[in-house]
């Protein structure tokens, strides 16, 4: 699918916002957020090319996976916060990690259908650490160990209103439920946190704990040096909070200390585990986002190409595969598109939704580190769940460009099973 035809979708920009930690100074912003940085997405490329009109759009897209208690249709809120009219259709997608790349599918989809439909805001948010809880009836409590001492402060507040007469109820028929946890980390076949599952890959891969955490080290290094350097300059865009407070460096990348990394907790299994919050993504709180459309209606409207998507591949296995899904993803494409791992044309970017993940996916693949998130990974950006299958996409169009590379695959697993994979090529 790589020869360039008028329906060849295209991405015309593209950004995002950086990557906050859980509760930090974006918590419970993340719409304004959105709205902000969309906005800017958006006025740059009217900016530019005077021929484009928010009214040509077509629909903007976003995934958001823990959308609880936002209101109505958060696609529809950023799109009105960005600028864009009433009558550009708003849709949500959950593809839980996948959401926001599968938000570009469904953009290209529409453009391969040729139906007239050529112009789509596409991308994804979330504010992990301000998913709600939730109280039910006749359910078992969702008591995994990471979130013991976050529930445990409202469940002393709950218990206090439950056994007061105004509740009418007794503390015992009711259960707490972290929705960050139920909704967006929980695999729901077999009632287990993803981190379980993660794992039961760095048993099958063979890995070792010392090894993890070295990787785990180097993101942070590599996330780093790019901020150091600069190259997430072109990629972020710095959103103004209320006071006046700039925001516009990624949180999460910190000096890795790897004796203090060797000391964490394997708290998913206590005797014998590998996987620890220092070799696991962070819970994040941002957006990403970008504007794809027909090469037909760019040459139109005088809009320059950025990058072309000739291809994507939705892999769909079984949710104790999950985190060996990008595997079979990546090779899809590759097959699909007479492309070979060892091209040194191509950069690739997986997301680290756990280290032992990452790194079994890459040896299965026989990546070099040297063309692998080459600008650090999850473990040290932060996973915001709705939104980092697009900031994969944006962080690998922008290391292709630093570094001259002409082709890029980014992948990442979802839960319940399955992966979200796109090929790009750079047109610019």
């Amino acid at each position: 699918m790589s020869e360039l035809s008028k329906r060849t979708p295209v991405i015309v920009d593209l950004g995002r916002s950086p990557i906050d930690k859980m509760l930090g100074v974006t918590s419970g912003k993340i719409i304004e957020v959105a709205g902000k940085v969309g906005s800017v997405i958006l006025n740059r490329l009217i900016g530019r090319y005077p021929k484009l009109d928010p009214e040509m759009f077509n629909g903007i897209i976003l995934g958001h996976v823990l959308d609880t208690m936002y209101g109505q249709s958060t696609a529809a809120q950023v799109g009105k916060r960005m600028g864009l009219p009433d009558t550009v259709p708003p849709m949500n997608i959950k593809t839980v990690c996948g959401s926001a790349m599968s938000s570009a599918f469904v953009a290209c989809d529409a453009i391969w259908a040729d139906r007239g439909r050529d112009l789509f805001f596409i991308g994804g948010l979330e504010d992990m650490g301000a998913a709600p809880f939730a109280l039910k009836q006749n359910i078992r409590l969702m008591g995994w160990p990471m979130m013991t001492a976050r529930v445990r402060k409202i469940a002393e507040k709950v218990a206090l209103w439950a056994e007061s007469k105004e509740a009418n109820i007794g503390f015992d028929e009711l259960t707490l439920l972290d929705l960050m946890i139920l909704d967006g980390l929980t695999d729901a076949t077999r009632d287990i946190h993803m981190g379980v599952i993660a794992e039961e890959i760095a048993v099958q891969a063979k890995l070792d704990r010392e090894t993890l955490d070295k990787i785990a080290a180097q993101s942070h290094e590599r996330a780093l040096d790019a901020i150091e350097n600069g190259w997430f300059s072109d990629e972020i865009i710095p959103v103004e909070l209320d006071g006046g407070v700039m925001f516009d460096t990624d949180q999460g990348p910190r000096k890795p200390n790897l004796e203090k990394m060797a000391q964490l907790p394997t708290i998913f299994k206590p005797d014998g585990g590998m996987v620890t919050a220092g070799n696991a993504s962070q819970i994040s709180s941002g957006f990403a986002g970008g504007v794809i459309c027909s090469l037909g209606f760019a040459e139109a409207n005088d809009l320059e190409p950025l990058a072309y998507i000739h291809d994507y591949h939705h892999e769909s296995c079984d949710s104790d595969d999950l985190f060996w899904a990008p595997v079979g993803g990546i090779q899809q494409l590759l097959a699909q598109n007479s492309l070979k791992v060892d091209d040194d044309d191509i950069l690739f970017e997986i997301n680290e939704a756990f280290v032992a993940q990452v790194e079994a996916d890459r040896r299965e693949l026989d990546i070099p580190w040297e063309r692998l998130n080459v600008h650090g990974g999850a473990t040290a950006l932060g996973h915001p769940i709705g939104a980092s299958a697009w900031r994969i996409v944006v962080t690998l169009f922008h290391a292709m460009k630093r570094l001259g590379k002409k082709k890029g695959i980014a992948s990442a697993c979802h839960g319940h099973g399955g992966s979200v994979n796109i090929y790009i090529e750079r047109a610019v």
